[in-house]
């Protein structure tokens, strides 16, 4: 897995026993799993105990974002644990860790999915459409007078959030348009009957 130097470094630290002890370790990959597990705020006290232990708040920062960018890159290529384990040696981790890091991902695999799944990652569907006529009698930039304008609006829905799209175009760009979506149509019928 390619990664960027950020996220090789503070994956370097977090597998340097010199510079990580055992407790903040383990802490770390725990809050990191049980981030990626649900979909709250990762709780005060735990970062609290990370700070007070000595490591600071920048590199607590920078160790869980790098296990969690490795995590959810395996678990959204479909790779079970083996990228991982692959990742995790280039970075010259211990086999203890190593071991402690692939057991937690075992566990929260199923889950790290569902979350993935539940973020979707589909383009907004349109829902609705609202369209409206404006004409143009005289505009200071432009030397036609009396020309349509078409203003649509598209309703959109992405994961229940719902969002607008607005624009205007001419009576021949609309006509493109509905010419590009009848085409679209024909074509999803047509895989739909396959």
């Amino acid at each position: 897995m390619e990664l960027s130097p950020e996220v090789s470094s503070a994956l370097q630290i977090l597998g340097d026993e010199a510079k990580l002890d055992r407790n903040i370790f383990n802490s770390i990959v725990d809050i990191s799993f049980n981030d990626l597990s649900t979909s709250e705020k990762p709780q005060q006290d735990e970062q609290d105990f990370l700070i007070k232990d000595g490591i600071s708040k920048k590199q607590l920062c920078e160790c869980h974002r790098a296990l969690m960018t490795v995590a959810v890159e395996c678990a959204r290529i479909g790779i079970d644990n083996i990228l991982l384990t692959n990742t995790l040696e280039e970075a010259s981790w211990s086999a203890d860790r190593l071991e402690h890091v692939v057991k937690k991902y075992d566990e929260k695999l199923d889950t790290i999915r569902s979350q993935l799944a539940a973020q979707g990652t589909y383009p907004p569907h349109i829902v609705d459409v609202d369209w409206r006529l404006d004409y143009h009698v005289r505009s200071n930039t432009s030397s036609k007078e009396g020309n349509a304008v078409y203003r649509i609006t598209f309703f959109t829905e992405t994961a229940g959030k719902q969002g607008q799209l607005t624009f205007t175009c001419s009576h021949q760009q609309l006509s493109h348009l509905v010419t590009k979506l009848r085409q679209c149509t024909r074509c999803v019928e047509k895989y739909a009957q396959q």
